[in-house]
């Protein structure tokens, strides 16, 4: 028997249990508090034990909250030592094996969860992250075919195999936004993004990691060789205008309310970059890893922001208002 489950027998920790006791709330309540239970699980079984204060305060909860919330998990049959000192957690016994193994869900569980996450907008971090957790606690394979088209969950689903056998892949008639070129390409994949959206590759002709749009591949043939170069393998960073690379650089711009608003509504990840200078104005000052996603940014709000010190940005935007006027 697992040690920190209680009647293992009787009590399975279901994702439909969860949703039935959610579903009074609506789609987007629900997935907060589906995200938060899967939060608290993940750091409750992390190996140490942690003091209820910290917790309150790492989850911004109530007290209460937090009461109402280890009900809940204990009920489920999760083992949480009620600890006069304060210090709450599931026995270490319970390895992340074992735990995956008592989350089962059924397939109409999964369909009806994958919906409400898949109603998200892409630009919500938090559709992101619950697809990310899913995929901790489950079968990757299970979440591809439920909120990919069948086409790309079958891609998703081989380069998966290939990167847990360290193989080579054929990714057939790739269709780079870079280049405008499509054709095939050999690469040995290092990992998958957490929205099955970007690929992470070492390309075999370039001799570079590079990502690769899953979108934008035709199809995908594992190939009998196995990894080569794994040595220089490096996943690659991407900044919160989701631009990838390996160089970063610093850069700031001040912007109106509006341009704010928007910054946080399109680009969620660079919030934590923002700060407001005066009644009127905000900056940012982050990371950037290129030009291309920031500058389609502020070029698209004319007026509204002012770039600070950074030549390198400023001369790719005067660069594009140029190539933008010649057109007309």
């Amino acid at each position: 028997m697992c040690k920190g489950i209680r009647n293992w027998n009787y009590r399975i920790f279901t994702i439909g249990n969860l949703i039935t006791k959610l579903e009074k709330y609506d789609t987007m309540t629900t997935l907060e508090h589906f995200d938060l239970y899967l939060k608290l699980i993940r750091r409750l079984s992390s190996g140490t034990r942690h003091h209820r204060q910290t917790i309150i305060d790492d989850f911004d909860m109530t007290e209460r909250t937090f009461d109402r919330y280890i009900s809940e998990l204990r009920n489920l049959g999760f083992e949480i030592p009620r600890a006069k000192d304060g210090m709450y957690w599931i026995d270490r016994s319970l390895s992340r094996t074992e735990l995956a193994n008592l989350v089962y869900i059924s397939d109409e569980e999964l369909t009806i969860l994958a919906h409400a996450i898949e109603a998200i907008d892409e630009s919500n971090a938090l559709k992101s992250d619950l697809r990310r957790k899913l995929s901790a606690l489950l079968d990757p394979t299970l979440i591809t075919k439920s909120i990919l088209h069948p086409e790309r969950a079958h891609m998703v689903k081989l380069l998966g195999i290939a990167i847990e056998k360290k193989q080579q892949v054929l990714i057939s008639k790739y269709h780079s936004g870079h280049s405008k070129i499509i054709r095939d390409r050999k690469v040995e994949p290092i990992s998958i993004s957490a929205n099955f959206q970007m690929l992470c590759a070492y390309d075999l002709e370039d001799r570079m990691p590079k990502n690769y749009k899953i979108s934008r591949m035709e199809s995908i043939r594992i190939l009998d060789t196995t990894f080569r170069f794994q040595q220089q393998h490096r996943e690659l960073k991407s900044d919160p205008f989701r631009i990838s690379g390996e160089i970063e650089r610093q850069i700031s711009f001040s912007m109106t309310l509006t341009a704010c608003n928007l910054l946080k509504e399109e680009y969620p990840l660079a919030a934590e970059y923002i700060s407001q200078t005066n009644d009127e104005r905000y900056l940012y000052s982050g990371p950037v890893y290129g030009d291309k996603g920031v500058g389609r940014f502020i070029l698209s709000l004319p007026g509204e922001i002012e770039v600070l010190e950074d030549n390198e940005l400023k001369g790719y935007l005067q660069k594009s208002i140029k190539r933008y006027r010649g057109n007309f």
